[in-house]
């Protein structure tokens, strides 16, 4: 079983890998979930998190091999303004949605992703009234969102 303290030291000498210096480490949790934070300089950023968050998730996978425990790991609070900018996205396609009356497809999304805008157009108030939808059609890489009028 992993502790905080083994997680924190192997995230230390990754950085040290990747000479990526200065960065700041909290690792949470318990035995069942893991969260992680890291801050680093800017610079050092685009590299941790890459293209569309893809090499954060995969050092999320690392961990997750090398704890065997669920890992959340978030890079300068990548996360959150991902899913800010997922919601507003969201929201402007249910609104193009509602006025030109067609559906609107959103491709390349990993399944957390696609979580956030179902539950923005599931649970915000404004979309609530437009009659629309969501829907995840397709397999694997294919897999894309749909919003449209709800049938």
């Amino acid at each position: 079983m992993q502790t905080s303290e083994d997680i924190k030291q192997w995230l230390e000498g990754l950085l040290g890998q990747l000479e990526i210096e200065g960065a700041e480490l909290e690792v949470m949790g318990s035995e069942e979930r893991w969260e992680v934070q890291i801050n680093v300089a800017a610079e050092s950023s685009g590299e941790m998190i890459g293209y569309r968050g893809e090499t954060l998730l995969g050092l999320e996978r690392l961990l997750r091999l090398m704890t065997g425990q669920r890992v959340a790991l978030n890079i300068n609070d990548y996360r959150q303004e991902r899913e800010q900018k997922l919601r507003e996205t969201a929201f402007n396609m249910a609104m193009r949605c509602s006025r030109e009356g067609r559906p609107f497809k959103l491709h390349d999304l990993s399944g957390r992703e696609r979580f956030v805008v179902h539950d923005e157009i599931a649970n915000n108030e404004e979309i609530a009234g437009w009659g629309l939808e969501s829907v995840s059609e397709g397999e694997g890489r294919e897999r894309v969102l749909i919003i449209r009028q709800r049938e």
